[in-house]
């Protein structure tokens, strides 16, 4: 199942904040009801409006001020992808992570992306010219109304002990 496009508001992106009303477009037809279970690929695109931007895009009119504004960055992290049921019960997606992956991690019951949206160019030079724009895994079969995800890190994996495996001496 490829969704296409997960659609995030820029100014939300940019403000950091989880909860903008919900994050991504929505349809009364989810896509999602019937999944015969398999693979899952979530795309990321970034939007100012009905419009697609990139470091190359001038941005105009934002705000009460209709200020205008380039993008100089576009990296944001998103947490454990859950995929939820008619019921209110959740699925976790289990995120696939190939030898040698930069983007995705998982330790213990908690998965990680980093979703990179930037590529070098424009007003983005001092990122890296690598992308990442998709979250892919599995989940198993079954009717799903809505996805679910957190934008950021969890504490579980932002607040380990740098100290961890190491011999502390008292004074």
């Amino acid at each position: 199942m490829n969704i296409t496009p997960v659609r995030f508001n820029l100014l939300c992106l940019l403000a950091a904040l989880g909860a903008c009303g919900g994050g991504g477009d929505s349809d009364s037809n989810s896509p999602f009801s019937g999944f015969g279970g398999g693979a899952v690929n979530l795309q990321f695109e970034a939007r100012a409006g009905s419009a697609a931007v990139s470091c190359a895009s001038l941005m105009a009119d934002l705000g009460t001020g209709n200020a205008a504004a380039r993008l100089q960055d576009l990296r944001f992290h998103i947490a454990n992808v859950r995929f939820v049921k008619a019921d209110g019960s959740e699925v976790p997606l289990v995120l696939t992570i190939a030898a040698n992956d930069n983007w995705n991690a998982r330790i213990g019951s908690d998965t990680l992306t980093l979703i990179d949206l930037e590529d070098a160019t424009g007003t983005c030079a001092g990122g890296t010219t690598a992308t990442n724009a998709i979250i892919t895994g599995t989940v198993p079969a079954g009717d799903y109304v809505g996805v679910k995800m957190t934008m950021g890190v969890p504490a579980s994996l932002n607040h380990l002990d740098p100290f961890a495996g190491r011999t502390r001496r008292g004074h």
